[in-house]
């Protein structure tokens, strides 16, 4: 079980797919315990040919990403909650499929998080 997972919910992003993916790779770089969930919507642009060259483009991490296919559409919620369901991880980051994360982002809020107990959750600026 990794200790946190990125779930990344996509349907038609292959202008903004390979940015996202390349950001959240970077954060293996100082987390071994995390592994990215991608769920594809069916979608009908490039998205998963984005996807496959970026995992293509940086092998040393390519047995932590997984790429879940629908078998038909289904909901923006129900593409969002199949990501989660699929996962299981002390700690859990939605990442919309057009959005980045800065270097060590997880890293950092994990960190904050195992150091203050009372705190539940965390978001950047």
């Amino acid at each position: 079980m990794p200790g946190t997972v990125i779930g990344i919910p996509c349907f038609n992003e292959e202008e903004f797919i390979a940015g996202t993916l390349i950001s959240a790779l970077r954060q293996l770089d100082d987390a071994s315990d995390l592994e990215i969930h991608i769920s594809d919507n069916c979608s009908t642009d490039e998205t998963l040919r984005r996807v496959e060259s970026v995992i293509d483009a940086s092998p040393k991490h390519a047995s932590k990403v997984h790429v879940h296919l629908q078998t038909s559409t289904t909901t923006v919620e129900g593409n969002f909650w199949n990501v989660f369901d699929t996962t299981d991880s002390e700690f859990f980051l939605w990442l919309g499929a057009h959005d980045q994360i800065s270097s060590q982002y997880i890293f950092r809020g994990v960190g904050h998080i195992v150091a203050n107990p009372t705190t539940s959750m965390f978001c950047g600026t």
